[in-house]
């Protein structure tokens, strides 16, 4: 049987799931939005393009991770900067602790 959150996620408009934040939850995307080009955006990009992350963590060497949950999907996607540039985007991550 599908998922409701994953059959919802697909009956979108494609411009919403582009847009920021646009029928999604704080934090939320659907997994179509996410493509091999996001490692080359930078952290302002990535905040306009899916508004503001579930949560968001500076690790001790001062690289900020965000995390988005994945619509219909138990885990979700980190994405982790230093200053501006992307240095490491992973899908499938489990969300960090405090978020559900």
């Amino acid at each position: 049987m599908a998922n409701p959150s994953a059959t919802a996620c697909r009956s979108r408009s494609p411009i919403a799931k582009l847009g920021r934040g646009r029928g999604y939850a704080v934090g939320e995307r659907c997994s179509t939005t996410i493509g091999e080009n996001i490692v080359s955006k930078s952290y302002r990009q990535i905040i306009r393009r899916f508004g503001p992350p579930l949560r968001s963590v500076t690790k001790p060497n001062q690289t900020l991770c965000v995390y988005y949950d994945t619509v219909g999907y138990q885990h979700g996607w980190s994405f982790c900067f230093r200053g501006q540039r992307i240095v490491s985007a992973a899908g499938n991550q489990p969300a960090p602790p405090g978020v559900h």
